[in-house]
């Protein structure tokens, strides 16, 4: 016996039923409620869903930074996991950051970064400023996605990626300028 299903997407924001389409097999003359519905989550899904950044940390943390002197920015590569409810089948979507891509701030950006092979900081890149002033720093994330419809025992590839942007505002680049002065030997009688 030929087991029928309808496959039907929903926006899992609002829970939208956005398309519906039949797996071969299926008989038009078959009523729709005796099929087993399949729930999917496609690309325009993943990208829709509320993703955080992966977050934008600054080393060494001081209230300065200055010209000719690298600054070191990094981000997290731990992945994400969101979870709804769709015809009364728990989903867990699980984003993973694949790649990052830095905005300095001053009109030159980082190739792709790729994460680091171990949980924890990940998109590391050092950088030098030549000019003093005030920066506000990009990164966009890429992310690869998978769900689940078994509690995450079994995991199903999302194809392509979503992205996600955030900034850290007002870098602040100072110069120090060097002072000559005399030096002072102390002695006893100063």
């Amino acid at each position: 016996m030929v087991q029928n299903h309808t496959v039907i997407t929903y926006d899992l924001a609002s829970g939208e039923e956005l398309s519906r389409r039949y797996v071969p097999g299926y008989c038009p003359q078959d009523p729709i409620e005796n099929n087993t519905p399949v729930v999917t989550v496609s690309l325009e899904d993943f990208q829709r869903l509320p993703l955080k950044g992966s977050g934008i940390t600054v080393h060494p943390d001081v209230e300065y930074y200055y010209v000719n002197l690298p600054v070191r920015f990094y981000s997290e590569n731990t992945p994400q996991v969101l979870s709804t409810d769709i015809l009364g089948t728990h989903v867990l979507v699980e984003a993973t950051p694949s790649s990052y891509m830095w905005d300095y701030g001053n009109g030159e950006s980082s190739g792709p970064l790729l994460p680091a092979a171990r949980p924890g900081f990940s998109g590391r890149v050092d950088y030098t400023y030549k000019k003093s002033t005030y920066y506000d720093i990009g990164l966009t994330t890429s992310w690869t996605g998978r769900y689940s419809t078994d509690g995450g025992v079994t995991w199903q590839t999302i194809p392509g990626t979503a992205t996600t942007t955030e900034t850290f505002e007002q870098l602040p680049i100072a110069e120090s300028i060097p002072l000559l002065v005399k030096p002072q030997v102390k002695t006893d009688q100063n």
